[in-house]
């Protein structure tokens, strides 16, 4: 009973069907085109910034933004998860070696952008991508007056070192002849720290220890790996297993890191990301950042557009808006190194005195291979620290 009176009341919208349809397609069609063509934006963090670019961007042209924020690593597995079924527009990166990879595999369109912005040392020459700004990578050191005790437990490790281990470019650094440091001149002395002094160091003995993010884990801390080993070969790996037989630790990630050396749990973090050093120390950290002499690994954030995408013009409109004043303005205030060089110079903010410089094409040859031989020789390998001195002889230091 009750499914003939189904069959008798759905009757009616059968036939009138037919003669609904010229009706309602036309009011399908003009709603989607005034409602605006949603752009999909994946970007690296941090998520804080491109939440900003890409609320300035709507707020500015209209267009709403469809945002997935995660690591770069992450970031790249998904888009290979989704190769063949395609959603991204617009791909923000925190290396270039990973836009590098994806232009190189043909996934990048040509960017023709239509912007007054100039080009920036970090762009690619080819034209596939754009750096909207940069990052640069140092070491985070405690600024309560523990500067005296890392500088003076990483010349004895470094001299014990280069003496013991032979570990080319560990020698003692050069205190100018000073015995005692105190004050201003702990942190004037630290700030000679480099690389290679840094890493050879221990500091288990005197009560803390030093960190580094996992460069499985954090894409810039990768970059300083491979930058630091490409140039130092195999003295680097040397420095790095002496380092790891010493005590150095490894976090998941900067923010762990910096949390621990907030707090004291960690005396310096090596290969530290500059904003996120930056703002802690906006927050009130006790801590500074430190560029070596020497150089740091300056990683470039470059923006993209990717193949298959049906929202083109607007994919270019959102990386010009990017590289805009407005844009960069936001990236500064996230205390990265914005792309604009006008403003990148105005900036009241420290700054590595050189570029630590990296061969794209043989990062690129080598990258697996090193960071596999990193993972599997230096960060897996359960290391024995020294033993801790008895209370009464640190008291005597």
């Amino acid at each position: 009973m009750n499914a003939m009176r189904a069959r008798r009341l759905s009757t009616p919208l059968l036939v009138l069907l037919p003669l609904l349809l010229p009706v309602l397609l036309p009011a399908c069609r003009e709603s989607d085109r005034q409602a605006p063509r949603r752009l999909v934006v994946y970007a690296a963090g941090p998520r804080g910034l491109a939440e900003a670019l890409a609320n300035s961007f709507t707020a500015e042209t209209g267009i709403p933004v469809d945002l997935f924020s995660a690591t770069t690593g992450q970031l790249m597995a998904r888009l290979e998860a989704e190769r063949h079924n395609r959603r991204a527009d617009v791909i923000l990166l925190a290396s270039a070696l990973a836009a590098e990879h994806l232009a190189r595999e043909g996934r990048l369109m040509a960017l023709q952008l239509e912007s007054d912005a100039p080009a920036s040392p970090w762009d690619d020459p080819k034209g596939m991508y754009r750096a909207l700004g940069a990052a640069a990578v140092g070491i985070a050191l405690r600024d309560d007056g523990s500067a005296r005790d890392l500088r003076r437990g990483l010349e004895a490790r470094s001299d014990s070192a280069r003496h013991g281990a032979g570990i080319p470019g560990a020698g003692r650094l050069d205190l100018d002849g000073r015995e005692e440091l105190d004050g201003q001149d702990e942190l004037d002395a630290a700030s000679d720290l480099d690389w290679t002094a840094a890493l050879c160091g221990d500091f288990a003995a005197e009560g803390g220890s030093i960190v580094m993010p996992s460069p499985i884990r954090s894409g810039t801390s990768a970059d300083f790996v491979l930058a630091y080993l490409l140039e130092r070969g195999e003295a680097g790996w040397e420095c790095f297993a002496e380092a790891r037989r010493m005590g150095l630790e490894f976090a998941a990630a900067n923010s762990q890191a910096l949390a621990g050396l907030s707090a004291g749990t960690y005396r310096a973090i090596i290969g530290a990301v500059d904003y996120l050093v930056l703002r802690e120390i906006d927050r009130g950290a006790p801590i500074r950042l430190h560029f070596p002499r020497s150089g740091a690994p300056v990683v470039p954030r470059p923006a993209a557009i990717l193949t298959g995408t049906r929202r083109a013009e607007e994919a270019r409109r959102f990386i010009a808006h990017c590289l805009s004043p407005a844009g960069q303005r936001l990236i500064a205030e996230a205390r990265m190194i914005p792309a604009d060089a006008t403003l990148r110079a105005a900036l009241d903010r420290p700054m590595p005195a050189r570029e630590l410089p990296l061969d794209l094409d043989l990062a690129l040859e080598r990258q697996v291979r090193i960071l596999r031989r990193f993972q599997y020789q230096i960060e897996r390998p359960q290391t024995s620290r020294p033993a801790q001195r008895a209370p009464e002889e640190a008291a005597r230091r």
